[in-house]
């Protein structure tokens, strides 16, 4: 039995990951901790998934902002790993001394991380485990250190679908103080380099939200249990 474990647990630990700083910000309050699970789970709409160990003291600031961020970092900022390891109220300002810059929401990214991905809330399980789930619908995305080994592109996490949704466009621009993009105006590129569809080309206006309806995440209300 103790030989199954021990296996299981080498397979596991051979699947690609990683060290990410989860963060979320809300009415002068912030905070982040570090979670190791972070993937994409859907590209229409594009949609992140992050799990993160019950008790980190960043829930309720997630819950109340409905906005998070995940920044990668190198294992080697040995430093900066323990600054965001363990509970919140076990350190002051995690921030100190930590540069710090926003993509589209409030949600403060790390400067020296190596790539980092703002997310709006759209799910979150709390499911019967050590760790809850989280998944967020991708407002912004940037390559911190496109030098570093890291931000290589991984053929395995190609995106092939992804169009930016109108969903998504109005939450950028809703924190960006903007307007949403109005119907029938030409083409052009989003933030993250997809051009947007034309008018012409798309669908009727009631198939067209008749089907994004189907698609649309549910907002977060209440937490779901497996």
């Amino acid at each position: 039995m103790q030989d199954k474990i021990a296996r299981t647990k080498d397979v596991l630990t051979r699947l690609p990951g990683g060290l990410f700083v989860m963060t979320s910000s809300f009415e002068g309050k912030r905070g982040g901790v570090i979670v190791k699970s972070v993937m994409p789970v859907a590209e229409e709409p594009l949609l992140l998934a992050v799990a993160a160990w019950k008790g980190h003291g960043l829930e309720p600031i997630v819950r109340d902002s409905h906005h998070f961020a995940v920044s990668m970092v190198d294992p080697g900022e040995r430093t900066l790993i323990r600054r965001f390891t363990g509970h919140l109220s076990e350190h002051g300002d995690q921030f100190d001394s930590v540069p710090t810059e926003r993509l589209v929401s409030t949600s403060p990214i790390l400067s020296r991380s190596v790539l980092a991905i703002d997310c709006e809330v759209v799910r979150h399980f709390d499911i019967e485990a050590d760790h809850e789930l989280y998944v967020g619908l991708v407002l912004g995305a940037k390559v911190c250190s496109p030098e570093h080994p890291l931000a290589a592109h991984n053929p395995a996490r190609q995106i092939v679908n992804f169009k930016p949704t109108l969903q998504s466009r109005r939450a950028a621009a809703r924190h960006a103080g903007g307007a949403p993009e109005p119907a029938g105006v030409p083409p052009r590129e989003s933030d993250n380099g997809a051009v947007r569809q034309h008018a012409e080309d798309s669908p009727p206006q009631g198939a067209r939200e008749s089907s994004r309806e189907s698609r649309r995440p549910k907002p977060e209300k209440a937490r779901d249990r497996a």
